[in-house]
This record gives C-alpha cells, structure tokens and sequence, in this order.
C-alpha cells in the first residue's frame, strides 16, 4: 500500500457506481468513504474532510451543484470530481474541478483521479 494517497469521498446515488469506485480505489491506497445523497455526504464530509470528492450532480434530496457550494464553503481546496450522464462539463465544471462523463471506464477514473492529486500538489 501507497503512502500519502488523499483521502476520497464519494457522493452517488447509485450504489453499484459508489462500489465500483469503492472497489477500484482501496486496493490502490486510497481511503474511500462513501454517501448516497447530497445531505449524508455534506455530513461524512463535515467529519472526514476527505482531500478529493467524487460528486454525481442528480441525486435526489440535494442536487450535486448545491453540495458542491457546500463543500467548496466548507474547504475551498477541496479537488471535487463532478460525474453526470445528463450534463455538459461547462455547466458545471468551475477552475479547479474535473468532470467525468458516465458512463466511464476504470481508465478514465484513473486519469480524472490523477488530474485532482496534481491540483492538490498546487
């Protein structure tokens, strides 16, 4: 196991996509935690202050561009990882941010992940 990895929070509704993510990045150091909605990942963020979050936009009882503010009013160096199905990157993506678009494979992961531990090197 790596040392120094960043922490990453994961914020999805769709559990399966929340395990794959889970599944891929633990085994490669990561600490991974996990919530299935806007309001309970704001909460684990609150607690854990993860370094990367994984943020899917349309979830239900908090959309994902309301978490982000939260998120960014809570540590603005947080690298947030924006993932939609439904959205164009330059409808959510501000400086800083990376979009992957669904579906996605373990190597786009990977990459989007990369790109958000170069930005906290900064």
């Amino acid at each position: 196991m790596q040392k120094d990895k960043p922490s990453i929070l994961v914020i999805d509704d769709e559990p399966v996509i929340a395990s794959l993510i889970n599944d891929f990045l633990r085994p490669r150091g990561y600490t991974v935690y996990t919530a299935y909605d806007g309001i309970a990942g704001i909460e684990v963020f609150k607690e854990k202050n993860p370094d990367i979050v994984i943020l899917d936009i349309l979830m239900p009882k908090m959309i994902g561009t309301k978490v982000k503010d939260e998120i960014k009013a809570i540590n603005p160096n947080c690298k947030i990882i924006i993932t939609s199905g439904h959205a164009e990157p330059s409808e959510y993506i501000k400086e800083g941010d990376v979009f992957l678009k669904k579906p996605f494979n373990i190597q786009e992961l990977s990459d989007v992940i990369k790109l958000a531990e170069e930005g906290l090197k900064k």
